[in-house]
């Protein structure tokens, strides 16, 4: 049998013949900016940036731990991202900042898994899903506080989250719904 790598392809949006413009780890992604010519992917290995033709690949984290699903703040200086660094039950936030020239901050101290966060449009906040208590924190980014936990029954390991272009709704999708039959979808 032959072997299979993750691997990561452009394709024309209308269709078209796909190139492939990496194997080597890319486990998930792919990511982007507003800088056209960069997309941004995450693996075990940490965050890479590199051209849309898979030249001038960058690592932005070198943890030794899984780093994903970087999300970038409105002004496109620097990407928000979970990592395992500190336990697999025990994702945190990082940011990095675009081209990977500084090393990763961390942002978060918060018991459990906090991943795939959103940022409001004017970037003053960062919402993020925390699974393990089923609420999503929002973190203020002048300081990196806490400003509030939002908690609902429906919150079932929260597991994504978006955001309205004027800031003024959250979506949240749950990772395991706890009774499917109780949550009826609006008619």
């Amino acid at each position: 049998p032959s072997s299979r790598v993750p691997a990561v392809w452009t394709i024309p949006a209308n269709g078209g013949a796909a190139t492939l413009i990496t194997h080597a780890n890319a486990l998930g992604g792919p990511h982007f900016s507003d800088d056209p010519d960069r997309v941004y992917l995450y693996s075990q290995a940490g965050l890479v940036s590199m051209r849309l033709d898979g030249s001038d690949r960058r690592r932005l984290t070198d943890f030794d731990a899984m780093s994903w699903a970087p999300y970038f703040h409105p002004s496109n200086e620097y990407a928000i991202f979970a990592t395992n660094k500190h336990g697999f039950s025990n994702f945190e936030l990082y940011i990095v900042d675009a081209l990977g020239t500084r090393e990763p901050v961390r942002v978060t101290n918060l018991e459990g898994f906090d991943g795939l966060p959103v940022f409001s449009p004017d970037g003053a906040r960062v919402y993020v899903g925390n699974r393990g208590a089923n609420t999503v924190t929002v973190v203020r980014t002048a300081d990196w506080t806490v400003e509030a936990v939002i908690e609902d029954a429906s919150f079932a390991e929260p597991h994504g989250i978006a955001i309205t272009s004027d800031g003024k709704k959250l979506f949240v999708s749950n990772r395991n719904q706890k009774d499917p039959s109780a949550a009826e979808e609006p008619g």
